[in-house]
């Protein structure tokens, strides 16, 4: 019961010190290859990070990524040790090694049941990811709601987001006065450019993530 109350301490303070506890509580009872470890390890990692030391959340992370790597890995919790050090090494400033370390994550997540590869994108810091807003849920979008999405790309770890040009984004301009000749200039140059909406579809990507809008509920934070 006392190792169930400081692992629940761990899991959910803010608390260096009950992070620490966790851990080695875990460390007693499943032993360094178990994934309930590698979880309490990014957890300790996360609350050294919030309090700026960097270099002790590398003396706890890399050990846990490097055993994840070497035993049979719960992805989640494998996940969670990778975001953890990956955020770590874009605190530091050490822009190369975070992008390498979400590329693997990455490829390591794609399709693999259990994980959520998006959450990877959630990295703090510009690591010159662009995303680009495709499929039937990106069209129903408002222009608002485009805007919206777009401006808080930092908040979702991307140096920057783009929607494509349609009829809704003509309609827009039309609505906020832009005259008929601008109108038919921004058409043909999005045309021209490869920006309409149809030409976006064919494009080729370096990975394609799906996220079902219908998934989206109403959360309450601060």
């Amino acid at each position: 019961a006392v190792a169930e109350v400081y692992e629940a301490i761990g899991l959910f303070a803010q608390s260096e010190d009950a992070a620490r506890s966790a851990l080695t509580l875990r460390r007693a009872q499943f032993g360094e290859d178990d994934r309930r470890t590698w979880a309490a390890a990014a957890e300790l990692g996360r609350a050294l990070n919030r309090q700026g030391k960097q270099d002790e959340a590398l003396s706890v992370l890399p050990p846990a990524w490097d055993v994840a790597g070497r035993t049979p890995a719960g992805p989640t919790e494998r996940l969670e040790v990778g975001i953890e050090l990956a955020q770590t090494h874009s605190d530091r400033g050490e822009l190369a090694a975070a992008r390498a370390l979400q590329q693997r994550l990455l490829d390591e997540t794609a399709n693999v049941e259990g994980t959520d590869p998006d959450r990877v994108l959630t990295l703090r810091g510009n690591l010159g990811i662009t995303l680009a807003r495709l499929g039937e849920g990106a069209a129903a979008l408002t222009i608002g709601d485009r805007a919206t999405i777009s401006n808080i790309a930092p908040e979702y770890g991307a140096t920057a987001a783009m929607f494509f040009i349609d009829d809704n984004t003509l309609d827009y301009l039309r609505l906020t006065g832009r005259s008929d000749e601008q109108v038919a200039l921004v058409e043909t140059y999005a045309k021209t450019a490869g920006l309409w909406t149809d030409h976006l579809k064919t494009a080729q990507y370096e990975r394609t993530l799906h996220f079902d809008l219908s998934t989206v509920v109403r959360n309450m934070a601060g």
